[in-house]
């Protein structure tokens, strides 16, 4: 009974120990997605540095959403179709062909130039 009851107490003690390594890493895990956030009333300030009452409710709401159970990619869409993309630093998939289509029109124009001046190089 005695040795029951030890194994009781340290299996109790390393719960109370663990269990807030596991609280630190719910609350880190949330402030990583708080960075990754904008505040839309701050110039290039995520939510988390930003102590506007716009910041602070969203990181109210967004905390709710996490008890809640809610991934962050639902949080995010969620948020995007409130606020639409700008709420976010990191941008969509979609965004890829308007970063892209520069360099494609620059490689043309130098690719229809260089054949241009190799025609008049020949003649």
């Amino acid at each position: 009974m005695e040795t029951t009851l030890k194994s009781f107490y340290r299996l109790l003690c390393l719960t109370f120990l663990l269990l807030p390594l596991n609280l630190f890493a719910e609350d880190q895990t949330r402030i990583d997605f708080y960075k990754t956030i904008r505040c839309l009333v701050c110039d290039g300030q995520s939510i988390y540095d930003s102590e506007t009452v716009f910041a602070q409710n969203l990181r109210e709401q967004i905390k709710l959403k996490f008890d809640e159970g809610f991934s962050k990619k639902n949080i995010k869409d969620q948020l995007s179709k409130i606020y639409g993309e700008d709420i976010s630093f990191q941008p969509s998939s979609n965004d890829f062909f308007l970063w892209f289509i520069p360099f494609l029109i620059l490689f043309l124009l130098l690719v229809f130039n260089f054949g241009r001046y190799a025609k008049k190089k020949i003649k």
